[in-house]
């Protein structure tokens, strides 16, 4: 199996305190080929402890410049859509953090991107591999052909 060729855009704290080091820590699957972050002073710490040696201030001119097979959104939200959008119209396969986008248009426009690439995108969200996070799953009953009940908050509000 070869390593996937893989950049990083976003080198804040998530970056660094969870996904850089389980990309380093797995270098016969991964190889961190670029990183992306609009601070330079970020872009030269994170670079030099993990030996990156491309480095890019602009997302869209790391996605042009760099042969990559998939690509970490880790920056803030706001910019999530335009990141992931980019990606998968190269072709790019992509994990973006939570939460995806910020409105339902962004999510629309993310949808239609990935069904015109060849690549997958996918939401990370820390918990759903963990055990815990699967037994409300597996209790609930099922509520197939149906409305899920709603929630009455303590306002009164039916959600």
């Amino acid at each position: 199996m070869s390593t996937l060729r893989t950049g990083v855009i976003g080198l804040g704290e998530v970056a660094q305190v969870v996904h850089l080091p389980v990309l380093q820590a797995l270098p016969d699957q991964f190889e961190i080929q670029a990183v992306c972050d609009i601070s330079s002073t970020l872009l030269k710490v994170v670079g030099d402890r993990y030996g990156v040696r491309e480095r890019y201030l602009d997302a869209s001119e790391m996605l042009e410049a760099e042969d990559l097979d998939c690509v970490l959104v880790l920056n803030s939200d706001e910019y999530h859509t335009e990141c992931v959008t980019a990606a998968l119209s190269r072709d790019v396969h992509v994990l973006v953090e939570k939460p995806m986008c910020l409105s339902l248009r962004e999510a629309e426009e993310i949808i239609r991107a990935r069904d015109q690439s060849a690549a997958s995108v996918m939401v990370g969200y820390m918990r759903r591999s963990r055990p815990p996070s699967w037994r409300p799953r597996t209790s609930l009953p099922s509520w197939a052909g149906s409305t899920m009940p709603g929630c009455t908050t303590s306002s009164g509000t039916i959600i």
